[in-house]
């Protein structure tokens, strides 16, 4: 997905904060399930390069924001030169050795979220022409080369998807497997994602829009089931298969309103508005003949307008993760 629409001041920001909170051990949330009582592990020693950004997913998807605005050359020459050293010094074949040994000792651990934005990332730097950003993504490459060998498996055993609005939303990290899938060179992970898209949502119709949004939401369930028959569906039968499912409009998503940011839990409310906005101008582009193309875009623009106001807040709650999605969606 090409970066649009964004300025160079805003790069900037999104890239500086993302550098201040990737350095920034406290707060940490971990996911680590102690075994034991002499189990005790301090955040950089279970994770020597993602141990900061409040928890394992954003540093991995904040480093994923730096190596996407170096691609994009949309920084200063300042603040490249510290993105580049970051990623380039810190992701090295002995650090990453440790964070995929993890996953053998752990192997459900950040699935799925947090296992696609290391293939987004990974992908991402084996793409760069940058000689040392793609040595970064060689070194992190046995680790995506792994977890990518693991998500046929991982989806098999699910009878059904998850289908809540937050981190364990299966359709949206089925999104990102399957644009990561080129830049890896993995497209037995496209064959994957097809096969389990279809299985888990390829007979859904009459979707409950009025059930949306959940209090605590970052993602739409719905556009991003919508977002993944996309991808996977030639346009005539996505067509059909999204007039079953139910065409979204004005009266289904409403822009919302986060009424404390400062709360984690509600500033997701400004990541929702964020992700609808990329969900709905993607299926505009890909449907532009559609009766509610129009809508779709006009949707898009309020709801990118109300979650941009909210942006860099002071509130690291949300701060640390939230550029990511302004990136993502720009």
């Amino acid at each position: 997905m090409p970066v649009r629409q964004l300025s160079p001041v805003f790069a900037r920001r999104i890239a500086r904060t993302a550098l201040d909170s990737v350095v920034r051990r406290w707060p940490y949330q971990t996911a680590h399930p102690w075994s034991g009582p002499d189990d005790v592990r301090r955040p950089e020693e279970l994770h020597p390069i993602f141990n900061g950004c409040y928890d394992w997913h954003s540093a991995v998807h904040s480093h994923w924001a730096l190596a996407r605005l170096l691609d994009e050359g949309l920084l200063d020459a300042t603040t490249a030169y510290d993105a580049r050293c970051r990623l380039v010094d810190e992701i090295i074949p002995l650090q990453a050795a440790v964070e995929r040994a993890y996953f053998d000792e752990r192997p459900s651990f950040e699935w799925p979220y947090g296992w696609a934005w290391l293939l987004m990332l990974t992908g991402e730097l084996l793409g760069s022409d940058d000689a040392g950003l793609k040595a970064a993504g060689e070194a992190l490459r046995p680790l995506a080369d792994t977890l990518s060998d693991r998500v046929g498996p991982r989806l098999t055993s699910m009878i059904a998807p998850v289908r809540t609005g937050t981190h364990s939303n299966t359709a949206f990290a089925m999104e990102l497997f399957w644009d990561a899938a080129p830049g890896l060179g993995r497209d037995d992970l496209r064959d994957t994602v097809a096969d389990h898209g279809e299985r888990f949502f390829g007979s859904d119709v009459a979707y409950p829009w009025a059930y949306e949004p959940s209090a605590y939401d970052f993602l739409s369930a719905g556009l991003s089931t919508i977002g993944l028959l996309r991808r996977i569906r030639a346009p005539e039968s996505f067509s059909a298969w999204l007039e079953a499912f139910g065409a979204p409009d004005d009266r289904d998503l409403a822009v919302v309103e986060s009424l404390d940011p400062a709360d984690g839990w509600l500033a997701h409310l400004i990541g929702l508005n964020l992700s609808r906005a990329w969900e709905l101008r993607a299926l505009a582009a890909h449907l532009p003949a559609h009766p509610r193309a129009a809508t779709w875009r006009d949707l898009a623009h309020g709801h990118r307008a109300a979650a941009h106001a909210g942006l860099f807040s002071g509130h690291y709650e949300g701060d640390h993760w939230l550029g990511t999605f302004a990136l993502y969606g720009a």
